[in-house]
């Protein structure tokens, strides 16, 4: 859901039109997705009856706590397969975690609210997993498999309709088909569930969690930056009158010999800030890679970038270092504006609109 909602543009027109992205919740985005959730649903108990006349018992959920149970503990591998998604450093991975982020931000604005966020992921949801699970498990599971006479073609069958309907037609993108792939391993999953279980409600749940879990963490930790963020560019000097000594020391050396300008300071903080996803003022080699990255900046020089700039070799760049980067490494403003950096990042036309760059 965030995956392809993310996509959307997250900006006002050339008019002064607010932003897709606002602070609070987005109700016309959230109804948007529950109508098409509850269409979903509508649609595989309109195939249930054409096919049957009456919805199957084994496709109801038996609503037990043992069956709740065990779908929080099928949803545990799918949110530990996220997180590694989330930790990558692959460049298509860390696309599609920028998608899912801008998702998220549409739907639930860009201000940390951890109960109102909380309430509307989990009406969100609940009625994804219901609706879904009960289409591609409940119908066509066992629709395929008896059609083919082979429980293999239901499971696999069911997995690749799971998988196509998390696709955008004509999108051939590298993100599109890994999220094809994903999406196609996470049915085979919950088929898994539902068959070894024999009760739909399994894999209800660990979609549910999985959904809930993804789309929460995407929260906090878009969140947590974009507050980060503004609180340091609400600041006259950027922030920079509150960082360390040295890096102050840094930022009037390189000024002062004329290595960057007011323009190219405002531009590299910018853009250290938004490769910052920790919000810790450092960047470590993960975060300057996958912001390098975005820049379409070669892979192979990054640790020898890392290296030269981290003076101190404590493991991890501050902004005085990076300004060297940035400097003396191509990352100037040609790449800044060029190279789709902005772009690439879930926050960035919501900060372009509060603060020009």
């Amino acid at each position: 859901r965030g995956r392809r909602s993310g996509r959307a543009r997250a900006r006002g027109d050339q008019a002064g039109q607010q932003p897709l992205v606002g602070d609070d919740l987005n109700p016309r985005f959230l109804s948007t997705v529950m109508l098409r959730e509850m269409a979903i649903g509508g649609f595989a108990l309109a195939v249930s009856n054409i096919a049957g006349g009456l919805v199957p018992y084994f496709a109801l959920p038996r609503l037990s706590l043992g069956g709740a149970a065990l779908g929080v503990l099928w949803g545990l591998p799918l949110c530990a397969i996220g997180y590694a998604i989330d930790s990558s450093e692959d460049l298509t991975a860390a696309n599609v975690v920028r998608s899912t982020s801008l998702g998220v931000c549409l739907m639930f604005g860009a201000r940390r609210r951890p109960v109102k966020v909380a309430a509307a992921a989990a009406a969100v949801c609940v009625v994804t997993g219901v609706s879904e699970e009960f289409l591609c498990r409940g119908v066509f599971l066992p629709w395929l498999t008896t059609a083919a006479n082979s429980p293999a073609a239901g499971i696999l069958g069911s997995s690749l309709a799971f998988a196509m309907a998390h696709w955008i037609p004509g999108d051939f993108s590298p993100e599109a088909r890994f999220i094809l792939l994903l999406e196609f391993v996470y049915g085979l999953m919950f088929c898994c569930a539902y068959v070894l279980s024999g009760d739909i409600l399994v894999p209800i749940v660990a979609h549910t969690v999985y959904d809930f879990v993804t789309m929460l963490t995407a929260h906090f930790r878009v969140s947590k930056q974009f507050d980060y963020i503004e609180t340091v560019l609400a600041d006259a000097q950027f922030g920079l009158d509150k960082e360390s000594p040295k890096v102050r020391s840094d930022v009037d050396r390189m000024m002062t010999a004329g290595e960057v300008g007011m323009v190219g300071l405002r531009q590299a903080r910018l853009m250290f800030l938004l490769m910052d996803t920790g919000a810790n003022g450092y960047l470590d080699k993960k975060e300057l890679r996958v912001g390098l990255m975005a820049l379409s900046k070669d892979i192979a020089d990054v640790d020898k970038l890392f290296a030269e700039a981290d003076g101190d070799r404590d493991g991890r760049l501050d902004f005085g270092e990076f300004l060297q980067c940035y400097a003396r490494s191509g990352l100037g403003v040609a790449s800044f504006y060029s190279k789709g950096f902005l772009q690439q990042l879930p926050m960035a036309q919501l900060l372009r609109y509060r603060w020009p760059y």
